[in-house]
């Protein structure tokens, strides 16, 4: 426990220089990619409607779970089912659950970048140098990560923070996409939905695994020194690459500083 309040108290720091950062980065590269700032339009794309809330599966049960997650002959069946059992005793697992789902104030939500890239794909859209990374002011969530990586559209893989999120959603399609666009979410979210099993039983069944606590931004603490920057770079903010003087497009959105706060999420890591 000392050493999560040591961890957090330490990400809470780096993120008050979150602000200054961020207009650190968005001047050098301003300097470095000058055609980035002239003659562009911003352009918002509105969130997936919310969908209507999903409730626990009739008769929610310890065995009915792992009943789903393993095939009935699985050799793995019972050492999962006795771990999820001593999991439930020590931690009230069902009953929280069950609280989550039963409860009147979550909603399902949209992330954003879920939201631009099935927009950026629908459209056709170019990318800069072709990179198509799209960029969050947060790592991705465990659900994000594997949708993206998952998509036909090769999008960059973004960093991720293992969190998972109940309240996670699919975006919904553009009509446009037809049973094509449909099928192809499909079998995205079949894939996603065996990295998450996947996951899940590596950490029931690893007992020595302490479920830590972890931030779901970046702390933004670095051991670079000011000497050690790229010349005229920002030099307490990112490791610059030492063959090259300037900021990456990638880089850029991964050293973002989001102010979101940390909203939870189960550490699958």
């Amino acid at each position: 426990m000392e050493n999560e309040t040591r961890t957090a108290i330490r990400h809470y720091i780096g993120r008050l220089c979150a602000p200054r950062r961020a207009a650190r980065v968005l001047t050098y590269a301003a300097m470095s990619y000058p055609h980035f700032f002239c003659d562009f339009m911003l352009e918002r794309e509105d969130s997936t409607a919310i969908s209507h809330r999903p409730g626990p599966y009739g008769g929610l049960t310890i065995a009915g779970i792992c009943g789903r997650m393993f095939p009935s002959q699985s050799s793995d069946l019972k050492e999962f089912q006795e771990a999820l059992q001593i999991l439930d005793d020590k931690r009230s697992l069902m009953s929280r659950i069950l609280e989550f789902y039963t409860g009147k104030d979550w909603q399902p939500r949209v992330h954003a970048e879920l939201t631009l890239l099935e927009a950026l794909h629908d459209n056709g859209c170019k990318f800069f140098n072709d990179d198509k990374y799209i960029a969050c002011s947060k790592p991705a969530c465990f659900c994000c990560y594997h949708y993206i990586c998952n998509h036909p559209g090769a999008f960059t893989r973004p960093p991720c923070h293992n969190k998972v999120y109940p309240n996670w959603q699919p975006p919904a399609l553009a009509k446009s996409t037809g049973e094509v666009g449909a099928l192809r979410q499909r079998d995205i979210m079949l894939r996603l939905t065996q990295e998450v099993r996947n996951a899940v039983m590596r950490k029931v069944l690893d007992t020595h695994k302490s479920m830590r606590w972890h931030p779901d931004s970046s702390t933004g603490i670095t051991s670079l020194i000011a000497k050690e920057a790229a010349p005229g770079g920002p030099n307490d903010i990112l490791t610059m690459p030492e063959s090259s003087g300037t900021v990456s497009p990638q880089l850029l959105a991964t050293s973002s500083s989001g102010e979101e706060s940390e909203d939870g999420g189960v550490a699958l890591d």
